[in-house]
């Protein structure tokens, strides 16, 4: 009781404790140094009982037995009226909602096997709080590993490699609140209802974003971010190498010293067509793949929170350009990630 365990899943490592152990839980948020306002989800086995378990009074909603039927195990995050005898307050935050899902990892499942169908499991993602996700073990040590008691190594099998999808199932219709692998279409088509995608109102001033409790993870802080600045690049590939040899002209001016402070991360073949380009002038640069190619969504998210890291270990790195995947389908989870790398977020307290 009151211990904090990293593990693997198919999103990316998480940082569990027992959901309705408050000590245990309070260990999470004090290891990550994650803000006190920002909700926890909770992770079981058995996906019927997980919801009953943690559903206020037993009960439900329709649109949650069928969204769970459908997707789970795997990367969608069904946000109920919470039992609140069940489920910690800490892990809710405050809140009287809490969401829940099954992982669709078999180490994962085991260890949540082995506990029992009837209980959760709160786990974030198993970094310090504002960096960019783990999906391997070592991101998971580098980050905490002096203040968790042990992290079970599953080696490089986050296939899909971003947080799950968020839906809020206690409105009407379902709105959601973190764009993940499965898509609004896919959840539309299982419903036969309207989903929304989550939006902050015009009205709300920042003072009240800032104060707002989020419902899901993902929503109001700065996340994924790597200690050098991130600036996303829209558009095609020819626009990318554009802004990249025009953001070395403008170093040059400035004297860069010769040193490789740039870092560029886009998906292989655009980086093809940059060194094409660039000749001499990308002496300056640190270039990593993000993905096998623009039109691989799958393996960009996959390699993104990995490429991100690794400007870390490159003191030079101090500005990073990044190619920004369009906004569709996976496009819409990995913008939503890079985005909030790159402090684009209106709600970000940090913000100034």
């Amino acid at each position: 009781m009151g211990k904090a365990v990293a593990f693997p899943t198919e999103t990316v490592y998480g940082l569990g404790a027992l959901a309705s152990d408050d000590a245990a839980v309070m260990r999470i948020f004090a290891a990550k140094g994650r803000p006190a306002d920002n909700p926890l989800i909770v992770h079981f086995a058995d996906g019927q009982a997980g919801l009953e378990a943690c559903a206020e009074g037993g009960q439900v909603p329709s649109t949650a037995r069928r969204l769970a039927e459908a997707f789970w195990p795997g990367p969608l995050s069904i946000c109920i009226r919470a039992n609140k005898e069940t489920v910690s307050e800490r892990a809710r935050a405050g809140l009287d909602t809490v969401a829940v899902r099954v992982p669709d990892h078999p180490i994962a499942l085991k260890l949540l096997r082995a506990l029992g169908k009837y209980v959760g499991v709160a786990a974030p993602s198993a970094n310090a709080s504002g960096r960019p996700s783990p999906t391997q073990a070592e991101h998971v040590l580098c980050d905490l590993g002096d203040r968790i008691e042990g992290v079970v190594d599953g080696g490089k099998t986050c296939s899909v490699g971003l947080e799950s999808t968020v839906i809020d199932c206690t409105v009407d219709p379902p709105v959601i609140l973190r764009p993940g692998k499965i898509s609004r279409e896919e959840i539309q088509a299982v419903l036969g209802l309207p989903v929304m995608d989550y939006q902050h109102s015009a009205e709300v001033t920042t003072e009240e974003a800032v104060k707002e409790r989020p419902k899901a993870p993902g929503m109001k802080y700065r996340h994924y971010a790597p200690r050098a600045g991130v600036t996303v690049v829209e558009g095609s590939a020819a626009l990318f190498v554009q802004s990249v040899l025009a953001k070395l002209e403008e170093a040059d001016e400035a004297d860069s010293h010769g040193r490789a402070w740039l870092g560029v991360m886009a998906p292989q073949d655009i980086l093809e067509e940059l060194r094409r380009s660039g000749g001499e002038k990308l002496r300056q640069c640190v270039l990593a793949a993000c993905g096998d190619s623009v039109s691989d969504q799958s393996s960009i998210a996959r390699d993104l929170f990995a490429v991100l890291r690794s400007f870390d270990e490159m003191p030079d790195v101090t500005d990073i350009l990044a190619h920004g995947t369009e906004a569709k389908g996976l496009g819409k989870a990995i913008r939503n990630r890079l985005d909030k790398a790159a402090l684009r977020s209106d709600l970000d307290p940090n913000k100034s």
